[in-house]
């Protein structure tokens, strides 16, 4: 009995340090670039801070948007280094493994065909996108992943029209946005939600058999 206490306590610590651990949060990762008569369309979309956006072996998360005029822009994904996707998504609401693996995106550059979201924006307005990026490209088999797990980033942004009378009038801009790495974030805000690890169900199972076990020995 003592052992079993002990071995529980011991995998007890070991299982719920990746639950309480906090993932860094960062502010301001998604940028769009202006790109006009580029390959990808009139503007770039893409994280500098969490990925290499432009492209190297850390990874690239990039979507072309392209102006089809009469308010629509065109979403379309053209980096192969890991997979990734944007959805359509509310203030309040929690990007997350759960979110991703449940929800049709927007704009992806996995399935086929590919998702190539029709986003119809007037000046002065502004949508919400949660967005996903698959961080295991280098597993054991080097194999292109695209169910999301803890780990992976997860974040949001704010785009919207200009409505300056200056030189900006009408073009797309950031307004706002943030990454979490390795845990869930609640969209519009900077607050990270922890992401249970499948540690979590073996942790579970340890606790009930030990009081199965202490139950008996009364």
């Amino acid at each position: 009995m003592l052992l079993l206490k002990n071995l529980v306590a011991a995998l007890f610590v070991v299982c719920l340090l990746p639950l309480i651990s906090v993932g860094q949060v960062v502010e301001n990762d998604a940028v769009l670039v202006s790109t006009p008569g580029g390959s990808f369309g009139e503007f770039e979309l893409g994280l500098t801070q969490t990925t290499s956006f432009g492209g190297d072996a850390l990874g690239l998360f990039g979507f072309g948007v392209e102006d089809l005029g009469g308010n629509q822009f065109q979403f379309n994904a053209f980096g192969i280094a890991e997979a990734y996707a944007l959805f359509s998504i509310d203030p309040g609401q929690v990007v997350s493994p759960e979110f991703v693996n449940n929800t049709v995106p927007f704009a992806s550059n996995f399935d086929s065909p590919q998702p190539e979201g029709v986003l119809s924006l007037g000046v002065g307005e502004s949508v919400f996108f949660g967005y996903w990026d698959e961080r295991d490209v280098f597993g054991p088999d080097g194999g292109f992943f695209t169910t999301a797990d803890a780990g992976d980033n997860f974040g949001w942004l704010e785009l919207g029209r200009s409505d300056r009378a200056d030189g900006s009038f009408g073009q797309l801009e950031i307004l706002g946005g943030a990454t979490a790495i390795g845990q869930g974030i609640i969209v519009g805000t900077t607050t990270a939600v922890a992401i249970p690890e499948p540690s979590a169900s073996v942790l579970a199972g340890l606790l009930s058999a030990y009081a199965v076990a202490r139950r008996r020995r009364r």
